[in-house]
């Protein structure tokens, strides 16, 4: 996808010497990832990162408004409470109350049959998806990829992995997310 452009360009006669300086100079949007010094890679995620971080702030809005839904005196209604409490703050959840999250998130007003198209246009660029019609389809496959990487992840003997497999591991998926 980005070496395709490149490749062509720098076919034509004396191109080499006009094509190779800018693929250096800007090896995010000239190369593929595999061209990419560990720094640039690092830095490159950092910057893709950042981007994400824009819309985690709308997407919370969204989904704190939809707890109004729900009655004051309902199990439901506390539990996201407390869960959108805990990432007012800046803290994560533990895996014990994603997990009980979970089954309210499969279902009206949370559910991905539920998005608002802000909800779902906010999503999909936080994983570097298209906006145009037929976001709920693409974020719907994305979610597919991601449960097929953590089962794969899951079925591999991860006793032996070190940190920074681990953290190559994540990385992949911020790259191909991006």
């Amino acid at each position: 996808r980005k070496m395709g452009p490149f490749l062509l360009l720098s076919t034509l006669p004396l191109s080499q010497y006009v094509t190779m300086p800018i693929a250096i100079m800007y090896p995010k949007q000239f190369l593929s990832s595999h061209y990419w010094t560990e720094e640039q890679k690092i830095y490159f995620a950092w910057q893709d990162h950042q981007k994400k971080l824009v819309f985690y702030s709308p997407i919370y809005e969204i989904l704190k408004r939809k707890n109004s839904i729900f009655n004051p005196a309902s199990k439901e209604f506390h539990t996201c409470e407390e869960f959108f409490n805990i990432l007012s703050v800046g803290s994560h959840p533990s895996v014990e109350q994603i997990i009980e999250m979970s089954d309210i998130f499969s279902r009206e007003p949370y559910g991905i049959d539920w998005m608002s198209q802000t909800h779902l246009s906010a999503c999909c660029r936080v994983y570097g998806l298209s906006v145009l019609p037929g976001k709920k389809i693409r974020l719907k496959n994305h979610i597919y990829f991601m449960k097929e990487l953590d089962n794969a992840w899951m079925r591999e003997d991860n006793s032996q992995r070190t940190i920074e497999e681990i953290q190559k591991v994540c990385y992949f998926v911020i790259c191909f997310e991006m």
